[in-house]
């Protein structure tokens, strides 16, 4: 039964939302080569390099198949919310959530200084493209929010969408969320799976747990492939990107 008590989410926060951090990381590196010899030398180094980049792991990071341990910083979406184009909020209906109420839980890792979401139970072949998100609320209120399409214009209407680095990513039947969350943030996160319609509603199931740094394990959002722990996608424990 959809609870008709008030579930929080980050659309209780009237203020706008920060946008999205953006800014651009460039290295650049230069070479001196002296003599005839040696700069040919060099070039034909630095071919060799290039190509064998280009065979690798194709995928960014450092290629090949990652093993990720569980995490033990989850909560279950068990929590559901229907929020109108006024703001007003009402119980939904069971049938319009883009998920049941509990089938999706959220598993909190870590990379590069930010929280990374595994949704567990989450099938994109059923729900169709949705639009998942993440917040975390301090004392200042709802921090750090931000939404991505699984495909396509899901998040249509969305006011804080993922920079193009964050936000989803999916490893065949594995969907993550790669967050703007900073990994020793102190507060309530929040992961939510929501559907945007085109009369400015928005739909959802969101789950929250108290950060915990240690709780969450590293994971290389770039890998090819994951060797998972049993259970986080049913029925295998191998998945390629």
């Amino acid at each position: 039964m959809i609870p008709r008590t008030r579930v929080a989410s980050h659309h209780d926060n009237v203020v706008p939302f920060p946008e999205p951090n953006q800014e651009a990381r460039v290295n650049g590196t230069t070479h001196a080569l002296r003599g005839l010899s040696l700069g040919i030398l060099g070039a034909l180094l630095l071919l060799t390099a290039c190509n064998g980049a280009q065979q690798g792991d194709g995928g960014g990071g450092d290629g090949g198949r990652a093993q990720l341990a569980a995490s033990k910083l989850e909560a279950p979406l068990n929590g559901a919310y229907k929020v109108k184009p006024n703001g007003s909020r009402v119980p939904p209906r069971e049938k319009e959530l883009p998920v049941p109420i509990g089938s999706v839980e959220a598993h909190w890792y870590r990379s590069g200084g930010v929280y990374v979401v595994a949704f567990k139970g989450l099938d994109l072949d059923e729900t169709g493209p949705v639009c998942p998100g993440s917040s975390v609320q301090t004392d200042a209120g709802f921090e750090h929010v931000t939404n991505a399409p699984t495909r396509g214009n899901a998040c249509e209407g969305a006011r804080n969408l993922a920079s193009p680095t964050d936000g989803v990513r999916t490893c065949g039947p594995l969907v993550l969320y790669i967050t703007e969350i900073p990994e020793d943030t102190k507060g309530d996160l929040f992961a939510s799976v929501e559907l945007y319609e085109r009369e400015g509603e928005i739909v959802g199931v969101t789950g929250v747990v108290t950060a915990k740094r240690s709780a969450a394990p590293e994971i290389d959002p770039e890998a090819d492939g994951y060797t998972l722990p049993q259970g986080l996608v049913e029925g295998t424990t191998e998945v390629k990107c």
